[in-house]
């Protein structure tokens, strides 16, 4: 549903849906391309992380993928792929509990649920290999909690809309 609320709000500025849904399928690529760019540059140098992001972006395998599988809802997902990765690896070991972290971990997943929720369903069967090894590094308690709790508040904040739906 987060596509549809994306495409209603291009559609109340251009007027006309043909160029608001060429708009929104911009968006969610540009979307797909900047969050990429912040996770990646927290990982490596702005040229590997431009270099990777345009890989990403422009790669045939990831539009032939999308393409087939519902394109405009898929790829708006990715990006909340990024923000919840991203939140993941800011976690602060020396705070008793990161709030930063919490809010970016469960906005980004909430995000990919309520943009496709099959993304949400692979990316939580990938997050037990990237827990264990987030595990791994941090190798505390609270990250255990931080990581549990920001899931559930994002299962919370997604089911919030989709059970009445």
């Amino acid at each position: 549903p987060l596509l549809y609320y994306l495409f209603t709000f291009v559609e109340i500025i251009c007027r006309n849906p043909i160029i608001s849904m060429k708009v929104t399928l911009v968006l969610t690529i540009v979307l797909c391309a900047v969050s990429g760019y912040i996770y990646l540059r927290r990982h490596g140098s702005p040229t590997s992380a431009a270099l990777v992001t345009c890989f990403i972006v422009f790669s045939p395998a990831v539009h032939i993928y999308t393409y087939n599988n519902n394109f405009p809802t898929n790829t708006l997902a990715i990006p909340f792929i990024f923000m919840t990765l991203y939140g993941i690896d800011c976690f602060d070991s020396e705070k008793k509990f990161d709030t930063k972290c919490f809010l970016i971990t469960s906005l980004g997943y909430a995000g990919m649920i309520l943009s496709h929720l099959a993304t949400a369903f692979m990316f939580t069967l990938l997050a037990v290999p990237y827990f264990l090894l987030s595990l791994y590094l941090y190798r505390s308690k609270k990250f255990v909690q931080n990581f549990i709790f920001s899931f559930g508040f994002g299962i919370a904040m997604s089911a919030f809309y989709l059970f009445p739906a």
